[in-house]
């Protein structure tokens, strides 16, 4: 992306914008590629974004409905003075940062987060024409005007650049003011789920990237890629075994509610995104209520009797299934599918949560405890085993998967290995075989490594 005077980043909640913001404000500052600023520590950045922010070389602004031409650039207001109520003109905010700018050489960023938000044509007035880098002060054809309050004449210096944060799924750019579009550099932001593929939901070989990317391809099926979900809200979530506690509050308070404003609460086709009518009820995260002839008896009217009513089932938000099966099962590798739906359901030993805390054990969707289980060929398919310093490496895949799953077990008793297995795989991978693996990996990758090397 190259750096312009006029710069707007937009793109569906989630992708990342007021921090890429910050990252080209700093670039623009230093005079730096964006390149070189994504390969810089983003802790050293936002602490220098801060003192660039403290010496007045940033400002911040966020536009609403009620934000107006008086606001950004000057108008009348009223003013208290030795008890008397006078009315003087005052500068905005933009015209304050222009003054500023003129008087100081070095570069100044204003961020206008949620531009769209705001009426621009009634925002930036005549200025829309003074904003376009060809008629900035000192370009060869500049131009000022005279402001309409205080009959000032005013140009914006050539040293401002101004970023603009776009949310595409309050407003599309079709809805955009033509004037701006044509002032300023439009750079998407899409979602990025390939920065989750380290975040793994338990030994179950579903990353969030999986559930991320099946998440906005329905909704672009339904909606449009405007109001797909973006990966920040998924980043804090840990790498490797994703604690579940984390995970339902994520998508209790941040997803489900997305979704409700998406399709104003349509809950069919939230269930449709969620998988939800692919599941078992109990692990259904939206739930039919209850019928309403139950409600009303069979005599209902007909309008109520054919309505639909949905709540939302807290119980579902703590068992790491619902999760996993957001991603859609490939029914096509299966003999028979009520015959094995019965198998999975034999496995299950569920209780009912009380706490987050609480585990599923026996869970279909859980990794078997002993070797032995695997055995099992109408729930499993065993792909690969190797026997190494009394352990046994496998790679197998569940019947109702597309994933392979890595995991190890002990060769005298098949229990499952219990100690840090991604501790053990990185120091066998270096001290034994030799290879130079990175830090920060998911356990099934060395498990994958260790496979390779016993070949």
């Amino acid at each position: 992306m190259s750096l312009h005077q006029n710069t707007i980043l937009y793109g569906p909640p989630g992708t990342g914008k007021t921090y890429y913001a910050r990252l080209l404000t700093v670039a623009i500052i230093e005079g730096k590629t964006l390149k070189h600023i994504h390969q810089e520590n983003h802790g050293d950045i936002l602490q220098r974004y801060n003192q660039y922010k403290e010496k007045r070389q940033i400002e911040f602004v966020t536009f609403h409905q009620a934000f107006n031409y008086e606001d950004f650039v000057e108008g009348i207001r009223p003013v208290l003075q030795s008890g008397e109520l006078r009315y003087t003109v005052q500068d905005g905010i933009f015209k304050r940062f222009c003054k500023r700018a003129a008087n100081n050489p070095e570069p100044h960023v204003l961020i206008i987060d949620e531009i769209n938000r705001g009426n621009i044509a009634g925002i930036f007035g005549e200025l829309i024409t003074l904003v376009e880098s060809g008629k900035r002060l000192g370009a060869t054809e500049a131009l000022t005007v005279r402001l309409p309050y205080s009959d000032e004449e005013f140009g914006v210096p050539s040293n401002l650049h101004i970023i603009g944060t776009m949310n595409t799924a309050d407003r599309s750019l079709t809805g955009l003011d033509i004037a701006l579009r044509r002032r300023f550099h439009f750079h998407h932001l899409a979602p990025r789920p390939d920065l989750l593929e380290k975040k793994e939901l338990c030994d179950s070989g579903v990353t969030m990237r999986d559930v991320l990317d099946v998440l906005n391809r329905r909704i672009a099926a339904l909606l449009d890629q405007d109001h797909c979900i973006g990966h920040a809200p998924f980043m804090e979530l840990p790498n490797d075994a994703v604690p579940l506690e984390d995970l339902a509050d994520c998508f209790r308070h941040f997803v489900i509610p997305l979704l409700e404003e998406y399709f104003f609460e349509d809950w069919e086709n939230i269930r449709l995104v969620l998988n939800d009518h692919n599941k078992e009820e109990h692990l259904q995260f939206i739930q039919a209520a209850q019928d309403a002839n139950i409600l009303f008896g069979d005599d209902a009217p007909q309008k109520i009797s054919q309505s639909k009513s949905w709540h939302i089932n807290e119980k579902a938000f703590y068992d790491m299934n619902a999760f996993v099966k957001i991603v859609d099962i490939d029914k096509s590798c299966m003999a028979n599918y009520n015959n094995i739906m019965e198998i999975q359901n034999s496995y299950r030993e569920r209780k009912i949560y009380n706490n987050p805390s609480d585990t599923v054990k026996g869970s279909y969707d859980k990794t078997p405890d002993n070797i032995k289980e695997l055995s099992d060929k109408s729930v499993y398919n065993i792909i690969e085993k190797k026997e190494y310093d009394g352990l046994i490496f496998v790679r197998y895949r569940k019947i109702l998967r597309n994933n392979d799953i890595y995991t190890i077990y002990y060769n005298n008793n098949g229990q499952i290995f219990s100690g840090n297995k991604k501790k053990y795989c990185q120091d066998l991978l270096r001290e034994k075989f030799r290879v130079e693996v990175p830090d920060g990996e998911n356990t099934h990758f060395y498990i994958k490594k260790i496979l390779e090397c016993l070949h």
